[in-house]
């Protein structure tokens, strides 16, 4: 993960806080809408730390998905078996002499 995405939650939280700072030490007169814009300021500052946490969250759900399938299809004995058989244009299936079931390649070609 980038820098800049490890750091912009802190620094939004930094700035909403500098900025309710700010917006109470004008004058306490103008009460309720030193409030609504920190709402405004907080639900801004909360769609950013979402969409990050999104971005990361869809990057490790890739993730694991490349980890699982790599691990179900080269982990898999027949698979191990079967592609060096297509690799030097041997037979595969039973029926023209080869060890394989025509269940056994539709796993395969399913991956």
């Amino acid at each position: 993960m980038r820098k800049i995405d490890k750091a912009l939650p802190y620094g939004t939280g930094v700035c909403f806080i500098i900025a309710i700072i700010i917006l109470a030490s004008l004058s306490s007169y103008y009460k309720s809408e030193i409030i609504n814009m920190g709402l405004i300021i907080a639900t801004v500052a909360l769609a950013v730390i979402a969409y990050i946490q999104l971005k990361a969250l869809r990057v490790q759900a890739n993730a694991d998905f490349l980890l699982k399938f790599n691990r179900d299809f080269f982990d898999n004995e027949k698979h191990n078996k079967i592609i060096p058989m297509i690799e030097e244009n041997k037979k595969l299936l039973t029926h023209v002499g080869g060890c394989f079931t025509e269940y056994d390649l539709d796993d395969y070609l399913g991956y």
